[in-house]
């Protein structure tokens, strides 16, 4: 029998982080509420957390609140029917140095657009450990969303946030970015039209968890960061969905990624990661390897894009199997000496275009899928050949040659177990197709055998 070992559940996982902020928390034996509004004691946001001693809750009533926020003291800052914040677009409408800080409710517009300011909606920076923000609404941003400048611990939830589109595109910023922080939990955002939805630069441990990417250039960009969770998000409309590069052990689950117009999956030099049960839908490549080796990419659902996989640079050594590749135009672009054996332990995936049958009567295919033919060989080597020759009597006479003489082969992929069914439910195929739809299902407590992770 093979040794299981149990995945902690999504939600399990980040008990330990929960309760480390609980146990932390300060100790406030007095303290206080504060109100701002206009009939209240404080008009001014700023004097009322100046006012505030450490613990205390400053609540600002419906209004708006010109200049910019600064919180030097662990408090609790909400927002009731959604104060705006206006920070005159100058620095970042809230800025966060303290450990144990709530904010909560906000509408922030005007933020400054200085990106080497690090200006954002909301900005912690390096003591904003353990900070929660959660429900904010952050309009029309001029650089970044939320920065997490160094910042643990920090739990950011719930919110929405858009850049100006009036912004090139090379002058935005991105919905979130995290620098060398680490134990981040971002869960349940909105991010739209930043130029990327998540920038992770140096910040291992990081979790990204059931957001929501629309209408960005990247929709997760990763550099340098390891041991990463990205897990349950959707990703639609952008130039890049996720991107794993110079990452190692990041765990990919549960993604959708719908209408990214180069690359679902972009792969650089990322070693032993784990890319599991995503739902890649009419991208330009579903998922693109570069110089990227000892991956697991394991049951995943790569439909109706132009190329299903791109495989180059040298990735070899990547465990692939119990995948879907459905009506992509090409299943596999890859050229190599050698072929590369997508199985794994009589496990192989389900081509949508193989031809095959079984002798024994199971799902597994007798013959081998051979992704590359001696067509695709002269499609890769020579594109413009697919202009010249696409539907012509010499291209399919080579692949009748090619079909019927199999000691006519080119290297390239072969699933030696290839599936004669989908890993998927059908249920699940059908509604890939739709706009909009996002295969997001997370359970509580998860077990997978060793081998598969």
């Amino acid at each position: 029998m093979f040794k299981k070992h149990k995945i902690l559940a999504i939600g399990l996982l980040f008990s330990p982080v929960i309760l480390c902020i609980f146990l932390m928390m300060p100790v406030a034996s007095h303290a206080k509420t504060i109100y701002v509004g206009k009939n209240k004691a404080f008009h001014s946001i700023q004097n009322a957390v100046r006012s505030a001693n450490d613990g205390d809750t400053v609540i600002v009533e419906k209004g708006r609140y010109s200049g910019n926020i600064f919180i030097n003291k662990p408090l609790t800052l909400i927002g009731v029917n959604g104060p705006i914040i206006d920070a005159l677009l100058k620095g970042s409408g809230i800025v966060v140095n303290a450990k144990h800080v709530i904010v909560e409710g906000f509408k922030i517009i005007n933020d400054g657009d200085d990106l080497g300011k690090m200006d954002a909606g909301i900005l912690l920076r390096q003591k904003a450990d353990f900070a929660i923000i959660k429900d904010n609404y952050i309009l029309s941003s001029n650089a970044n969303g939320i920065y997490v400048d160094g910042a643990f611990y920090a739990t950011v939830k719930d919110n929405f946030m858009s850049s100006s589109r009036k912004i090139p595109w090379g002058a935005r910023g991105y919905g979130f970015y995290l620098w060398n922080a680490q134990y981040d939990v971002l869960e349940g955002n909105v991010i739209k039209y930043f130029v990327g939805g998540f920038y992770v630069i140096s910040s291992p441990n990081s979790y990204l968890l059931k957001n929501i990417i629309l209408d960005d250039y990247y929709g997760t960009h990763y550099m340098y960061s390891d041991y990463d969770i990205v897990a349950g998000n959707l990703v639609k409309n952008t130039i890049v969905g996720l991107a794993l590069m110079y990452s190692n052990y990041v765990t990919a689950d549960f993604n959708t990624i719908i209408n990214a117009k180069h690359k679902g999956f972009l792969f650089n030099q990322a070693f032993y990661d784990t890319v599991m049960s995503n739902v890649v839908i009419r991208c330009g490549k579903g998922m693109d390897l570069y110089d990227t080796v000892h991956n697991k990419i394991i049951h995943n659902l790569i439909i109706n894009n132009n190329i299903g996989m791109h495989v180059w640079g040298g990735s070899f050594h990547n465990k692939v199997y119990n995948n879907s590749f459905i009506n992509n135009r090409f299943q596999v672009k890859f050229l190599a000496h050698d072929n590369i054996y997508w199985d794994y332990k009589g496990k192989g995936n389900f081509w949508s275009d193989y031809n095959g049958f079984s002798t024994k009567k199971n799902n597994v295919g007798s013959l081998p899928y051979r992704a590359n033919s001696i067509v695709s060989l002269i499609y890769w080597k020579f594109p413009l050949a697919k202009l010249l020759l696409s539907g012509s009597p010499i291209i399919r006479t080579l692949e009748f040659i090619a079909d019927s003489f199999p000691i006519f082969t080119v290297a390239g992929i072969v699933d030696r177990y290839p599936y004669l069914n989908p890993t998927f439910p059908k249920k699940i195929i059908k509604n890939s197709v739709k706009d909009g739809f996002s295969y997001v299902k997370i359970k509580r407590r998860i077990e997978f055998r060793q081998d598969e992770r």
